[in-house]
């Protein structure tokens, strides 16, 4: 089960990243009229940095669900051979 939220969670992410980044640059030649320079590069920096730190949460999460599997398989190994029969 863990397994299979890994394998998901991190791909979905990494979309949602991808989208993200997509828009704002679909965006950007409508933004470049209205905004100066400074402006439009502090409103890039702030999307990249967004996208970045969403994609982190979503590893880290991953990461705590994979802890958490092994700190109980150590814990409970009976529970292993139980279900696998």
């Amino acid at each position: 089960m863990i397994g299979t939220a890994a394998a998901s969670t991190v791909p979905i992410g990494a979309a949602i990243g991808l989208a993200a980044t997509v828009v704002a640059e679909m965006l950007s030649n409508r933004l470049e009229e209205s905004l100066n320079r400074d402006e439009f590069e502090e409103g890039l920096r702030q999307t990249v940095s967004a996208t970045e730190n969403a994609i982190e949460a979503g590893m880290i999460a991953v990461l705590h669900e994979h802890v958490e599997g092994w700190y109980a398989d150590i814990v409970n190994p009976v529970a292993i051979d139980k279900a696998g029969e």
